[in-house]
Formats: C-alpha cells, structure tokens, sequence
C-alpha cells in the first residue's frame, strides 16, 4: 500500500511539473510572459530544475524587460548543461547589449569548462573506483598485476588526478554571481558613502566571497575586490 501510495505521488508530481512547464511553454507563445515566467518560477520553487526550464525562465525575462534576471537564468542553464548552445547564444547577445562587464576567460575556463564541477567531481570518483577495483581484483585472486592491468591503472589514476584538478579549478564557479539590476555601484566598503569602485551594468559577472547584511562582499571581473548591495546580485547556483 505504502509503495502504491508513493508511486501515485511520484506520478503526481511529475504530472505537476510537465504541467507548468508545458503551460508555461503555451503562455509564452501566447504572448502571455508575466504569466509563463510565473509558470517557470513555481517549477524553480520546488527544485525541479532542468537546463531548458532557465533557458525558457532567461527568455520571459529577456521579454518582460528584466535583462540581469535573463543573463542569471542563461547562466543557470549553462550550469546544468554548459553545452546548451542558444543559453550561451542569448547570454552573449545580450552582455552585448548592456555592456555587461566578465572577467576574462583563460585557458583553464576553456578547458575545463567541458563539464561543470559536479561533472568532473564524479569524473573523479568514477575514476578513481575504477582505480581501486584495478587494484584489488587481482589481490583479492591472488594473482599480480599483469602489464595490461598496469596500464589500465596508469590511465585510471591519470583520469581521476586530472578530473580532480579540472573539479579544484571549477569549484570557483560555486560562487558565482550575476549583476540582476540596471546598474550596481561596487563600493569600497560597506556603506553607500563608501568610495567607488566600480559600476557594474546588469548581467555583470562576480565572484561571490560573503555577505553581510544589506551588502555582498564580491571579486569583481577585473579581480579587484569591493561591496555591493545585496539586493543588486543573485548567486548562478542554487542551494
């Protein structure tokens, strides 16, 4: 009984979701982008998130004028899957278009950029299973370690050495943040009589480091560090 029970309620919440989303998909062709973007943000709420659900949520808000939250969503898609091509597409067209300030890619962003960094962190593990089942097998039949065993041993750990530096590299995506309003002045400390340090125009990219209250202390693109107001930056990653 308990497990129809949970099967009905399985069932029920996928139903839910399909169901926003797919009506969310209708508004939006309708014209209706208060009401999709509404639709988006109820399957967001309950932690049903897909790469196409914040590429559809950066489109309302690219159309009901909200350009940051747009570059935000854009991002988040990317997180999930970042070789979602018009996410990225969008997302340079319009940094484009608000002169939105990132920091410069480097080699590193480029080549580790392939996976995100729960990718590569499984990559890792996956690996260095792999590494250990290698390993142990032919102990546990007491038998040594052939040369093709060695090799598959050498890639193995090569692998998971590697996939762990790539997850290392990423993991300052964790922090990530995106300028949501028009225009945010960095301040040099906490307060707004505080020295200017930078302006940031929406869709702006920064590092998150903390918050303390009403202000977010952040890396900005060009590395220097400052303040801006809480509510002006939202993190890419959701908790």
């Amino acid at each position: 009984m308990k497990r129809v029970l949970l099967l009905l309620m399985l069932a029920g919440a996928v139903a839910r979701a399909g169901g926003d989303f797919e009506a969310g998909n209708r508004a939006y062709d309708e014209g209706k982008f208060i009401e999709a973007r509404q639709r988006y943000e109820s399957q967001v709420t309950r932690g049903e998130w897909t790469a196409n659900l914040f590429y559809n949520l950066g489109n309302a808000d690219e159309r009901i004028g909200a350009p940051g939250l747009a570059m935000l969503n854009y991002e988040r898609a990317l997180a999930l899957q970042p070789g979602h091509h018009e996410a990225r597409a969008n997302l340079t067209f319009l940094r484009e278009q608000t002169l939105a300030k990132v920091p410069a890619r480097s080699w590193r962003d480029h080549a580790f950029g392939v996976l995100t960094f729960g990718g590569w962190l499984a990559a890792a593990s996956v690996a260095g299973w792999l590494a250990v089942f290698i390993v142990t097998v032919p102990f546990a039949r007491r038998r040594t370690l052939g040369a093709g065993g060695v090799f598959w041993l050498v890639l193995a750990l090569s692998v998971a050495s590697g996939a762990a530096c790539a997850a290392w590299q990423s993991a300052g995506e964790l922090g990530a943040g995106v300028i949501v309003v028009k225009q945010a002045e960095a301040r040099q400390g906490p307060a707004d009589r505080a020295a200017l340090a930078d302006v940031l125009p929406a869709g702006s990219r920064v590092r998150v480091i903390s918050v303390r209250g009403e202000w977010t202390y952040c890396e900005l693109p060009g590395g220097a560090r400052a303040w801006v107001p809480s509510s002006s930056v939202e993190r890419v990653r959701l908790s």
